[in-house]
């Protein structure tokens, strides 16, 4: 981890074992709803992924992204027993 703002916002790099240099940053904030959600995501592949082209390498993040993001407000609906909001 490199950053920590407890409650608030945490940042971390890979190492540099991994296929993928990213630095990521997520941020928590209050809402009327609930809690926003930010997330920053900086990424270049090492290795053979250098090879591949850096929008499709977005592409199929963003797609894990989301599905894994989707997968966890659905288990915190269920265990705080809110109504399941349309994604």
């Amino acid at each position: 981890m490199q950053e920590l703002e407890p409650e608030r916002r945490i940042v971390y790099e890979t190492t540099g074992e991994s296929s993928v240099s990213v630095r990521s940053e997520f941020v928590w904030e209050k809402v009327e709803q609930g809690t926003r959600v930010t997330i920053y995501i900086d990424g270049k592949g090492r290795g053979v992924l250098k090879l591949i082209p850096q929008k499709v390498l977005e592409a199929a993040f963003s797609e894990e992204l989301r599905n894994t993001l989707d997968r966890l407000r659905k288990q915190m609906e269920s265990l705080s027993g809110a109504e399941p909001e349309a994604p």
